[in-house]
């Protein structure tokens, strides 16, 4: 017999199905330029340092791990940190540093502070160049740290380095601030209240070279 017609091609589309569960909120951006990898949340526990001396003790914050092989030639690492400290009536001995893994990168050596400090700030930065990168790299890392002793005086202390600072940028690195104190003093106390830390490339900086 005779080839039936074709038949005509459908045009009907399925409902949609409904709509999946919102994701949780991912880790901060960060653009080409570069900008905040790690910004300090709330106050723990952990971020007030007291009764205690001889030996370094790590803030709560920052939790900020530097992640195995992101570090390229030319990136800068920017820290800032803000707080509040008090000390007892006898002037007693600080030491504050900067540790990524388990190297100092910066210290401000051993400041003498002022006796019958009570809640006056402190403020402490840093800028770290990537010289080269792998198991054997190296950063460039300079910076500057101060303790209010009244409302318009300040003890203030280089963080400098006369060479490049070697880091395996291969592994994961832990950003760490420590604090050292003299005497063992309920009196004495440092608490960090704000931490950001910025991951910048030299791409977004101008006349960079």
């Amino acid at each position: 017999g005779p080839q039936g017609s074709q038949g005509s091609a459908s045009t009907a589309i399925g409902t949609p199905g409904p709509q999946g569960s919102q994701g949780s909120q991912g880790d901060i951006g960060l653009s080409s330029a570069g900008g905040p990898v790690y910004i300090q949340q709330t106050v723990q526990a952990g971020d007030t340092i007291a009764s205690q001396s001889g030996s370094d003790v790590a803030f709560s914050s920052p939790s900020y791990v530097i992640s195995a092989n992101t570090l390229a030639v030319g990136n800068i690492i920017r820290i800032y940190l803000r707080g509040i400290y008090s000390t007892a009536i006898t002037p007693p001995t600080i030491i504050v540093k900067l540790k990524i893994g388990s190297t100092t990168f910066l210290t401000t050596g051993t400041v003498t502070a002022i006796g019958s400090i009570s809640n006056l700030g402190w403020t402490a930065f840093a800028d770290l160049t990537v010289i080269s990168i792998g198991a054997g790299g190296t950063l460039e890392a300079q910076g500057y740290g101060e303790y209010a002793t009244a409302a318009t005086t300040a003890l203030s202390v280089n963080m400098t380095n006369t060479t490049v600072v070697s880091l395996d940028t291969t592994t994961n690195q832990t950003v760490t601030i420590t604090v050292q104190w003299g005497t063992n003093s309920a009196s004495n106390t440092i608490t960090l209240r704000e931490c950001m830390i910025e991951l910048w490339s030299t791409a977004s900086i101008l006349g960079a070279i």
